[in-house]
């Protein structure tokens, strides 16, 4: 994970998570643990190395978010470029005492759900739980300086504990679940994510070149004659791949919220496949746009599956001169909504194509004047 979050202290450490049966040993070792309890959470951990309160929601989004980026990390792992994500003992940064292999959302449920890890203890840690010498389990992440709000997972995510920070939990409880999932895995989380997985690639193909045109004329054209070395290339595209499937899935989690919003129709699969389009190649000038949407009425929400948009037609000469202005955008799909049959899906992807100009001045503007 990025170093730099380190750097500036923004750390987070705290057990609000997880207590491991006592009542007998052996057989009640879980492989799969609660590692941040569901529900909005209230905690005094230590940030930067002061004591700090925060509060944050642990729901299906947060649980999207932080898999998303342990899946980044054991590629960056697997490719040699990272550290392999680990538990350690009481915050050490030492011994690993188990390796995660899964991140996942288990539900609201205080005791069975929340953000699960599926893990695989060492023996010495698996021998340490058995007898009881540990009987918690802590998280770690990164969080945002001045917010508070988590934004990475680092590989050192969490530790065997015996003491937790977090006074309201109780030994196998946590506190009640919380409001609906309100946040998305943003295309900067992604970035900033694959961005970190990519330095140490990237900064060996800068010292490569550098050497490459440092050395003597047939030193060159050997070097430059050479190709870059298939693992590295394996490195490059499995990275590419994941920061690819992380943006399709933000752009999944932000049309679902604009549906569920009533601002897009759940029927209309031709604005979904749009949108998703849209906020997977562009990032968050779509997203704007998309948040921006008015709300639909009943009857516009009621669209029929598979309506789709004909061919764009001309721009219509009530937008004048200004056709390529935010305005003018706007005259356009009002000129397209008022078609027969028109729905609001169909009539912005006919306003787009009759006026990209004008469409592209309206974004920019950041969906001003709405339609």
């Amino acid at each position: 994970m990025n170093r730099n979050l380190l750097d500036r202290g923004h750390r987070i450490t705290t057990a609000i998570a997880y207590a491991f049966p006592d009542s007998t040993r052996g057989s009640q070792v879980r492989d799969d643990i609660q590692w941040m309890p569901p529900g909005e959470q209230t905690v005094t951990p230590t940030v930067g190395g002061k004591p700090r309160e925060l509060t944050i929601l642990v729901d299906a989004a947060l649980a999207e978010k932080f898999a998303g980026q342990f899946r980044a990390l054991m590629v960056a792992a697997e490719a040699g470029t990272g550290d392999y994500p680990h538990f350690d003992y009481n915050h050490e940064f030492g011994a690993a005492s188990g390796h995660p292999t899964e991140f996942y959302w288990g539900g609201t449920d205080p005791l069975t759900g929340g953000i699960r890890a599926k893990v695989t203890w060492t023996a010495a840690a698996r021998a340490a739980l058995e007898d009881r010498q540990y009987r918690r389990f802590s998280p770690h992440w990164l969080v945002d300086a001045d917010t508070g709000a988590p934004v990475a997972l680092s590989p050192n995510l969490g530790g065997l504990v015996n003491l937790a920070a977090f006074e309201t939990i109780q030994s196998v409880r946590a506190a009640k679940p919380g409001p609906a999932p309100k946040n998305q895995m943003t295309t900067e989380d992604i970035q900033a994510a694959v961005k970190a997985a990519l330095e140490p690639v990237v900064t060996r193909l800068t010292t490569l070149e550098a050497a490459a045109k440092a050395a003597t004329p047939a030193t060159s054209a050997t070097a430059a004659a050479a190709t870059v070395p298939a693992e590295t290339q394996a490195r490059i595209a499995a990275l590419e791949t994941a920061a690819a499937e992380a943006k399709q899935t933000n752009a999944r989690q932000q049309v679902k919220a604009a549906q569920a919003a009533g601002q897009l129709a759940p029927q209309d699969k031709d604005a979904e496949t749009f949108w998703i389009s849209a906020i997977a190649s562009q990032g968050a000038p779509a997203e704007t746009v998309l948040r921006n949407l008015p709300k639909l009425s009943a009857p516009a929400r009621m669209v029929t599956a598979g309506a789709s948009g004909g061919a764009a037609g001309a721009v219509s000469a009530q937008a004048g001169a200004a056709a390529d202005t935010a305005e003018g955008f706007a005259e356009t799909f009002k000129v397209e909504a008022a078609k027969a049959g028109a729905t609001r899906a169909v009539a912005l992807k006919s306003a787009i194509a009759a006026n990209k100009a004008g469409y592209a001045a309206w974004r920019a503007a950041l969906g001003q004047p709405g339609l």
